[in-house]
């Protein structure tokens, strides 16, 4: 099922991403937007955690540049086993969408609970 990427107001599992990711299921959620668990369909397919950022989080320039900046910094980041890395970034529809590595076995505040 592919993905209507203007404006969508919600992704559901099974929606297609960029042509190549699969929307497996809803991680999270907080007040700048979800976190979903996609899968890519080439061979040998990764499987991503997608955090995205609803348009009307970046509400200005200045705030908009210092994101992409963070994004960056955190792209060129040396591996560290203590730091999940992030992938890549993508705008898709009305939403930034930030591709990072996938660890399971719950977020970083259910560890910090345990």
């Amino acid at each position: 099922m592919p993905l209507d990427t203007s404006y969508s107001i919600d992704w559901e599992p099974g929606s297609v991403l960029l042509d190549e990711f699969i929307i497996e299921r809803i991680l999270g959620h907080g007040g700048m937007g979800k976190v979903y668990l996609v899968k890519s369909t080439v061979p040998g397919g990764e499987v991503f955690a997608v955090k995205t950022l609803l348009d009307s989080s970046l509400k200005n320039d200045t705030q908009r540049r210092l994101i992409l900046r963070e994004l960056r910094t955190w792209i060129d980041l040396p591996d560290h086993p203590n730091i999940t890395a992030c992938r890549f970034f993508r705008t898709i529809g009305d939403r930034l969408a930030i591709f990072s590595e996938y660890i399971p076995n719950g977020s970083l505040k259910d560890w910090i609970k345990q």
